[in-house]
């Protein structure tokens, strides 16, 4: 097959690694696999070049390249070429990619609950599927010096950024600042969907005059500030030092406190290496309720073992890894710190954690599920004369 994967603009580059990682796989396998950048400055010629040849896919992390066109019509219509978009986040914060007119559109989840997002609020005929998170394969390497015992990765955002736009939700749906907050206790990763359902069950006027991908939007971000400033607050004041690397506000509390040491932001490749390095690798889902994260299979499969608040997905595939419920936060540096203290133990969970990674949870095991998936929505779209 000729496959198209599109690059792009993605912060610390990490979504452009796991297009790479994909292609490495696909061309093992025989396929030809062609990379367009489309910020490249030639990208009109690159396109016209690559597109005057039959494709059988393209592939776009984030539905990247979903508005190209010619003559007025989708270029994946215009062509017959599905275009497969791999959403890393919840689609609402998608939502125009996601919505774009297009027949040949294939979209994948990497949280069941997103499918059924898209099938129910946004359109069941969509071609949607879910496929987990993955890591690329990297052999175990026990002799590697450990150098950090605890790190987080990613964005510390402030509750407050998001106040005002709290404000004017409230108006609509009081108290949704405590409605959010007992949610998140109870059940650590909400279901978006779900949560707007219970807001439409108490005040039902509110479906006609709500933007609800405007609020979900904004209930998504204010959960994921709440969920990691507590965890990490917790575990700071349980004496865990943490090693962040990433982006914080200048003035965050955080960097007042001597256990927490901030590095900056670094490339993903290098994040790569530096998980390589560290004994634990601190995960906080970002509402996803049945889904996994890049950090955990990441850092399996970089030889460190993995803390995250749990889901549904985790308790079935990930049952190793250290993971808590959100609401025992409280409970988790005790056990962080045992294991800091008993090296053979935390050796063995590494090793066991790796050995899952890499033979259930790599690019290999996922690219064999993309291709099943799209084999089966061409001869959909094919035989139904779209």
């Amino acid at each position: 097959m000729r496959i198209v994967i599109y690059k792009g603009q993605f912060q610390y580059d990490v979504v452009n690694d796991f297009g790479i990682a994909i292609g490495e796989v696909l061309t093992r396998l025989g396929h030809e696999v062609i990379f367009i950048n489309l910020n490249s400055r030639n990208i009109v010629n690159e396109l016209t070049d690559t597109f005057n040849q039959p494709i059988d896919f393209v592939l776009s992390f984030n539905g990247i390249g979903h508005d190209l066109k010619i003559k007025g019509e989708s270029l994946y219509d215009y062509l017959k070429t599905p275009i497969v978009m791999w959403l890393v986040d919840h689609p609402i914060h998608l939502y125009e990619r996601v919505t774009e007119s297009i027949k040949y559109k294939i979209v994948i989840c990497i949280d069941e609950t997103h499918v059924d997002y898209i099938e129910q609020n946004i359109q069941k005929e969509i071609i949607t599927s879910f496929i987990p998170h993955a890591a690329k394969k990297e052999e175990f390497q026990p002799n590697i010096q450990k150098k950090y015992n605890v790190v987080f990765a990613g964005h510390i955002a402030t509750t407050d950024e998001y106040e005002e736009t709290l404000n004017q939700v409230e108006s609509y749906i009081p108290n949704i600042r405590d409605k959010v907050k007992i949610k998140l206790k109870e059940q650590g990763n909400i279901d978006l969907r779900l949560i707007m359902n219970d807001f439409y069950q108490e005040q039902p006027h509110l479906k006609q005059v709500l933007n609800e991908v405007g609020v979900m939007y904004v209930l998504d971000r204010y959960i994921r500030a709440i969920k990691r400033e507590n965890i990490i607050a917790e575990l700071l004041n349980g004496d865990i030092n943490i090693d962040f690397f990433g982006i914080i506000p200048e003035n965050h509390p955080f960097l007042s406190i001597s256990n927490f040491k901030y590095h900056g932001s670094v490339p993903f490749e290098e994040m790569n290496k530096i998980f390589n390095q560290s004994k634990l690798v601190l995960n906080v889902l970002p509402n996803f309720p049945n889904g996994g994260h890049e950090r955990i299979f990441t850092s399996m499969m970089q030889g460190a073992l993995p803390i995250t608040d749990s889901n549904s997905y985790i308790k079935q595939h990930l049952e190793q890894v250290l993971s808590y419920e959100y609401a025992e936060v409280s409970n988790v540096s005790k056990v962080i710190l045992e294991l800091l203290t008993n090296e053979d133990e935390l050796i063995k969970r590494i090793k066991f954690n790796h050995q899952i990674a890499y033979e259930n949870h790599s690019w290999e095991n996922r690219v064999e599920e993309l291709l099943y998936v799209v084999e089966v929505a061409k001869n959909h779209l094919y035989s139904n004369g779209i």
